[in-house]
């Protein structure tokens, strides 16, 4: 019972308290004008989908991705990563980012050379673990391509393990 109104509500009975007929709730509606021809989709629709309905081959993507007009820097990172590596990746992108308001947003990447110095202390560390000295480790990487210093492998070293 209901101590407003003392009616009983249960899943059989529509509960009319104060309610018009305009305004119904939830699964207690019996008819619906909201959507005369169906549900429709909502606006973040799932970009899965429509490949699962139409799947493409890349250099259809490719010239679509032209004919919509991309940069070019974007159309050469598509065809480095593929096709659909690309779009998932956009996709991604533009769920993480709000560009509903503007149709755009930006991404910065850092330098690689970030990732490339993470890399070098990395090689660094491990080797002193290892027990090399300062010096090998200096020749090691210049043997691979890292122009290093003794001072850069001391840096990284830290005061800790000097």
């Amino acid at each position: 019972m209901n101590a407003r109104t003392d009616k009983k509500r249960n899943s059989n009975s529509i509960y009319t308290g104060d309610l018009t007929p305009g305004h119904k709730v939830g699964a207690r509606q019996r008819r619906s004008d909201r959507f005369p021809r169906g549900g429709g989709y909502p606006d973040n629709c799932i970009y899965s989908e429509i490949l699962r309905a139409e799947k493409k081959s890349a250099g259809i993507i490719f010239s679509e991705l032209r004919e919509i007009g991309l940069r070019d820097e974007l159309i050469q990172i598509a065809e480095k990563i593929g096709a659909d590596n690309f779009l998932l990746m956009w996709h991604f992108l533009d769920c993480v980012h709000d560009a509903k308001n503007t149709g755009r947003f930006r991404v910065a990447f850092p330098s690689f050379d970030k990732y490339k110095k993470h890399l070098r202390n990395q090689f660094i560390k491990n080797k002193l673990s290892l027990g090399l000295s300062v010096a090998d480790i200096v020749k090691e990487l210049n043997a691979i391509g890292f122009k290093v210093s003794e001072r850069t492998v001391w840096r990284v070293k830290g005061p800790v393990n000097n």
